[in-house]
């Protein structure tokens, strides 16, 4: 089914926050307030999951600099997020010894599948099972693994996140919406964004996931947003203080500006970690979708700007929630080197893909294509989900 981008239905919970009670935030001598306010519509959302039990741990590298831990995982565990940190280095999970073989070579499975897209950093993420081929997690011990590589720290932080969560059919997505800078005094453009989401939300539907919006005014922010990937100290104070879900920080600017693939969004990593770190962010930037007006126009048949937008955010939240590219090209107009392992449909060189409508339709393939078969916009709208890419969403620790 077509999207329309007119008279959008959606049902989805926006808690806005606007003058009256002033949250406030100190990080590196600058006073960032988080402006709220009681306004609220919709119900909850709450489908009868959970936030994840969490522990957390020290614990000490050898003189090659691994370690390994033991976490208890008790019963009707569904899925777990298990972080490592570092003071220095980078740090990787290498294996997952799970109470049973079986279980052990799904997770060993997923573990390798996950790699394929995680760059190394101080911290590292990985949400076991990906899939639903199996059930529950069968209670008992499971030992992790870890590595430092090009660390002279002795030790390493460790975080365990347990989901319990009896339908893994449907979930709730809580997302904090981080408006910055100069965009905090744009009216129009804040109607316009809360469009965006509601697309978010229609596109959602079809993985019967549901967002759960708490909108925050920054208005002493930055104007241009520094990119998550390389981290900043700004995205772990606000993820430390802010309710715990994807963090999607909006200002008019991110950097660098990359108007070649229309990169609209940056996540932080891949998946996103249910911990603070300087990489716990969503970021994006308006001026890419919109131009100099800074306005969404949302009847242009040339390019509807908040679809646009609507779909680099809904890709970016993906990504936090562990789904990877469903291909990775090399270079411009290049082969594919590689692909996302699941069953989203495949092709073998960039022209291919952008000629392949079940490919250029998917909601994480790469790329935004140009389209002359469609009549109310001049690109093939991404909006769909494959069977396996709906359980990993599914799956995440930040679903509940």
């Amino acid at each position: 089914m077509d999207t329309m981008f007119t008279d959008v239905v959606y049902e989805i919970v926006i808690n806005f926050y606007r003058p009256a009670v002033y949250k406030t935030i100190l990080f590196a001598s600058l006073l960032v307030s988080l402006v709220a306010c009681s306004s609220s519509s919709g119900s909850s959302g709450d489908d009868g999951g959970s936030f994840p039990v969490r522990s957390s741990f020290s614990v000490q590298l050898d003189e090659s600099g691994r370690a390994s831990t033991t976490i208890d995982v008790g019963p009707n565990t569904t899925s777990l997020q298990i972080f490592g940190a570092v003071a220095s280095g980078a740090i990787r999970v290498t294996s997952v010894q799970a109470p049973n073989p079986s279980t052990t070579a799904v997770l060993q499975r997923d573990l390798a599948r996950s790699y394929g897209n995680l760059p190394l950093g101080r911290a590292a993420a990985i949400n076991l099972p990906m899939l639903n081929d199996i059930g529950d997690l069968p209670e008992g011990s499971y030992r992790i693994g870890f590595e430092a590589l090009e660390s002279e720290s002795r030790s390493i932080s460790v975080s365990a996140l347990a989901k319990q969560d009896s339908d893994l059919g449907s979930g709730t997505i809580p997302v904090n919406l981080i408006l910055h800078g100069s965009l905090v005094n744009f009216g129009d453009t804040r109607s316009q964004l809360e469009f965006s989401f509601g697309v978010v939300q229609e596109i959602f539907d079809r993985a019967d996931l549901k967002l759960e919006l708490n909108v925050y005014d920054n208005p002493a922010g930055p104007d241009i947003l520094p990119d998550p990937k390389l981290g900043d100290p700004m995205y772990e104070a606000m993820s430390s203080t802010l309710p715990k879900g994807v963090n999607v920080h909006v200002a008019l600017y991110i950097d660098p500006i990359d108007f070649s693939n229309n990169v609209l969004a940056s996540a932080g990593s891949v998946p996103g970690t249910f911990e603070a770190t300087p990489h716990s962010a969503i970021a994006a930037g308006i001026f890419v979708a919109t131009g100099d007006d800074f306005q969404f126009d949302t009847g242009q048949r040339v390019a509807n700007e908040a679809r646009l937008f609507a779909e680099g955010i809904g890709h970016e939240i993906l990504h936090y929630l562990g789904l990877a590219d469903t291909v990775l090209f090399e270079g411009e107009f290049g082969n594919v080197l590689a692909n996302d392992q699941l069953d989203s449909a495949k092709c073998v060189t960039e022209i291919q893909c952008r000629r392949d409508r079940l490919a250029a339709q998917n909601i994480m393939f790469p790329l935004v294509v140009n389209s002359a078969r469609r009549a109310d916009t001049l690109y093939e709208p991404r909006q769909f989900f494959s069977e396996m890419q709906v359980q990993v969403a599914q799956r995440s620790a930040l679903v509940r």
